[in-house]
């Protein structure tokens, strides 16, 4: 019977027996099974590498068909996630991108640079962190979040820490950039720098370079970002400011629904706050202050009965009518404030009661938050810490803050003086030609003065050599018929004498006789003549206005 080959994912990554090594379906010596293992349940699998467009390459387990239950369970994204974390682990390092402060939603501009890329260094790195706030409005984290621990804010992958142990950034591996409206209100409310990578579906070298690369990162959360007002620079000195990326604009934007999420944050740390230490002093300082009233109507009730017990005797007489009826309202009032004294002494016993019996509570759910935190590898530090914690971090923060104004305002001071310089230098050009076109008339006239002296000078030397070349012609006939009897007697008395030395006569006429006169000042002729028709050409007056000088 043949085997049934196992339908399971298409794996990317597996282990090479031989060389105990995790290698890339791109980097598999050979197909088929080449000695290779998975990296979940270490059974034998095989590369299929298809040389045909459009089908991947991958590894998948070669065994017999198995119930579902005892089927490999490895995941290649989990794979992957776990190289990165390893690897931010053991480095310690982590590149950033380059910050921006993109403008408001519904402006166009350029973005305005806080930042640039750089290399964050952690002094400890935890995996898989919870961060919540509990149910007294401080931020918690831990590796196992529970409902009822408090307010879920946000889940990172990897946090790295400083030398004292405060979160300082979060970083979550998405397959895509984007944020949920509870994850964007969450990183308000904790305030920690935060960023999203994707993972490169490559080696795992590959993987492991791009973490100090920048270019699958984006930030979802800066303070820098969160503290710095956008201003608008002008696109003539925006010289080196990046455009706008969008994908990270929508990162840092905030929705309607992000700021509604904040609003029901805000309502349940009220609430919290209501409830608290603080809240129940102030509600027994009031209580207090009741009392203290209700004490003072009942002396001053006393010195009323003392003064109508002085005065009743003289009055009764005159006034036993008006004292009577005095008398009934008095008894009738006594009667109504027994009744409220009644309720009241009902109302306070009920009050100690609950009291009392809140006070119980609180100190056992006290209790059970220091056992909690003790189990759950909490801090066991006093609220009073951790506020003196928080209020710490809070005024590193705000220095943190006015360092990046302060370098943004020299930033942008430095881009004000360099344009101050260029406008300056190029105002001195502009200058230095207005001047120079002014002048160029002038010039050009002088010029055209000289070229057209220069051009007559020429012109009657040219007249003069044509006109002895013309003479020169005309005795030409005469000097060609003398040379001719010349060459003619010498030519014969060569020939008597040949195979004697050359004639000097003959050497004479070609070297210096009237012939080479004559054809010398024919050949100055045909220049002079060519001269003349170029500079009277229009290439002849642009070469004299290229050689004005």
């Amino acid at each position: 019977m043949e085997p049934v080959i196992q339908q399971d994912e298409n794996h990317e990554y597996a282990r090479l027996i031989a060389e105990d090594r995790v290698i890339y379906i791109a980097d598999a010596p050979k197909r088929g099974r080449g000695g290779y293992a998975c990296l979940g349940c270490h059974k034998e699998m095989q590369a299929i590498l298809r040389h045909i467009q459009g089908h991947k390459p991958y590894f998948r387990h070669h065994v017999l068909d198995v119930p579902t239950a005892e089927r490999c369970t490895f995941k290649k994204e989990d794979y992957r996630r776990q190289i990165v974390t390893t690897t931010l682990e053991l480095e310690k390092l982590i590149k950033v991108p380059q910050l921006y402060k993109f403008p408001p939603k519904g402006v166009e501009g350029l973005a305005m640079p806080l930042s640039p890329s750089r290399i964050v260094a952690a002094d400890r790195v935890e995996k898989y962190k919870f961060f919540y706030e509990d149910l007294d409005g401080n931020i918690q984290e831990t590796l196992h979040y529970q409902p009822e621990f408090g307010d879920l804010l946000f889940k990172a992958d990897v946090v790295f820490y400083d030398a004292d142990s405060n979160p300082v950034l979060l970083v979550k591996m998405v397959k895509k950039f984007g944020l949920t409206t509870a994850e964007r209100a969450g990183l308000q409310r904790l305030g920690i720098d935060a960023v999203q990578l994707t993972i490169p579906k490559e080696s795992p070298e590959a993987i492991q370079r791009s973490l100090m690369k920048a270019d699958r990162t984006k930030w979802i959360y800066s303070n820098e970002e969160q503290h710095t007002n956008y201003f608008s620079i002008p696109a003539e000195t925006g010289e080196g400011i990046s455009a706008i990326d969008g994908e990270q604009r929508k990162l840092f934007e905030e929705t309607f629904d992000c700021r509604k999420v904040q609003i029901g944050n805000l309502i349940r740390a009220v609430d919290r706050q209501v409830a608290s230490e603080s809240y129940r002093t102030a509600d027994d300082g009031n209580r207090s202050i009741i009392g203290r009233t209700e004490l003072a109507i009942t002396r001053a009730g006393e010195r009323r009965a003392e003064f109508e017990e002085q005065h009743r005797t003289g009055t009764e007489a005159a006034y036993q009518p008006e004292f009577d009826g005095i008398e009934a309202r008095r008894r009738s009032l006594e009667l109504a404030f027994s009744q409220l004294r009644g309720r009241q002494a009902n109302l306070e016993a009920r009050y100690r009661s609950k009291r009392k019996r809140l006070e119980d509570e609180t100190a056992a759910f006290d209790a059970e938050i220091r056992t909690a935190e003790t189990a759950a590898g909490g801090t066991g530090r006093t609220v009073e810490e951790l506020e003196d914690d928080l209020t710490t971090a809070h005024d590193g923060a705000v220095k943190r803050v006015r360092r990046s104004f302060a370098k943004g305002i020299e930033f942008v001071e430095g881009k004000r003086r360099n344009a101050e310089y260029t406008i300056s230098r190029e105002r001195t050009a502009i200058s230095g030609i207005r001047q120079r076109l002014e002048n160029l008339p002038g010039e050009f006239a002088a010029l055209q003065e000289t070229a057209g002296s220069d051009f007559d000078r020429k012109e009657a030397f040219e007249d003069g050599e044509i006109a002895r070349i013309d003479t020169d012609r005309e005795h030409l006939p005469e000097r060609f018929a003398a040379a001719q009897r010349r060459f003619d007697a010498d030519f014969k008395t060569d020939y008597d004498s040949i195979g004697t030395e050359p004639s000097p006569g003959l050497d004479r006429m070609l070297s210096d006789g009237p012939l080479k006169t004559a054809l010398e000042a024919y050949r100055d002729h045909q220049r002079h003549r060519r001269a003349k028709e170029f500079l009277a050409s229009e290439a002849g007056q642009v070469w004299l206005r290229a050689n004005k000088h």
